[in-house]
């Protein structure tokens, strides 16, 4: 999978409103993107997703707790110009108790714990802390 720049635009849009307490978010409908939110939501990270009448806009709804919102910074790992993939052996480098790794395997979107457990490899996208 190529890091397409829609993905990068709407966790661009979801940090930034997050940080500014928004409520909501607008982003571009993709294939990819509806993929990736499903994760976060299956993962905590978002209230929800729901699809605008325009049929090429979505809507985010963000999550916060006491306060602060979950998602407080996101760091890209890989790029539409620089990719970095990680086999089972390596994932172990990125553990951090204080951060969310997300992986794009070729069962989906993973957490790092989820790979090692079904001894997957693959993209690491980004870093949610």
């Amino acid at each position: 999978m190529k890091i397409k720049k829609t993905l990068v635009d709407m966790f661009i849009r979801i940090k930034n409103n997050s940080q500014n307490y928004k409520k909501s978010v607008e982003i571009i409908k993709t294939k990819p993107n509806i993929k990736l939110l499903k994760f976060l939501y299956d993962e905590g990270y978002i209230s929800g997703y729901s699809f605008s009448n325009n049929k090429s806009k979505m809507f985010v709804y963000l999550k916060y707790q006491n306060s602060e919102p979950l998602i407080k910074n996101l760091n890209f790992i890989s790029k539409p110009n620089k990719e970095i993939y990680c086999s089972v052996k390596t994932l172990s480098q990125h553990k951090n108790n204080n951060s969310f790794y997300v992986l794009y395997t070729q069962k989906g979107y993973k957490s790092i714990m989820d790979a090692k457990l079904q001894n997957l490899g693959g993209l690491l996208i980004c870093r949610i802390n």
